[in-house]
């Protein structure tokens, strides 16, 4: 009986011994830079998309990366695409003799996007661009000294492609 639980233990070593020698192989590839909780998208709104007169247009706008969470706890951000330049809205711009002023609401789903210029004589915008992007709140703590105002900042923190 003894040569038998003496068997037992060594067995039992054995296993130990084998089970917890772990060989690893060689590191897999990198992964491609992105953020799962950031999303972006182009939105281009025809000039007779927008709604209004001359106290001020407005255009809704579907927009399906703005999520329960996003409004919940996260932020969207827009950025008005004017030349070479991304402003972030709100933003009001300079128009020699008068001012527009742009805005945003979002909900889900859904953003609506407002322009008003200040001498209550708002001409129909054209086309215009604006860049979405909406950011869960887990991504806002990580990186919570971003300059939102700032696109350039924004995609390079967050490794947003065009």
């Amino acid at each position: 009986m003894k040569k038998f639980v003496f068997f037992l233990f060594l067995s039992g070593m054995g296993m130990l011994i084998f089970n917890a020698c772990k060989v690893e192989g060689p590191p897999g590839p990198d992964g491609k830079d992105g953020n799962a909780n950031v999303k972006t998208m182009n939105i281009t709104i025809e000039s007779s998309k927008w709604s209004g007169g001359y106290s001020g247009y407005d255009a809704l706008v579907d927009c399906p990366i703005i999520t329960q969470s996003v409004i919940d706890s996260g932020a969207v951000m827009c950025y008005l695409k004017v030349d070479d330049m991304s402003l972030a809205l709100p933003v009001s711009v300079w128009n020699e003799s008068y001012t527009t002023h742009w805005f945003f609401a979002s909900q889900l789903k859904q953003i609506l996007f407002l322009t008003q210029d200040d001498d209550n004589y708002t001409l129909r915008p054209d086309k215009v661009t604006i860049k979405v992007v909406a950011i869960e709140s887990s991504d806002l703590v990580q990186k919570a000294n971003i300059d939102l105002k700032d696109y350039e900042a924004v995609k390079e923190a967050f490794h947003l492609k065009e």
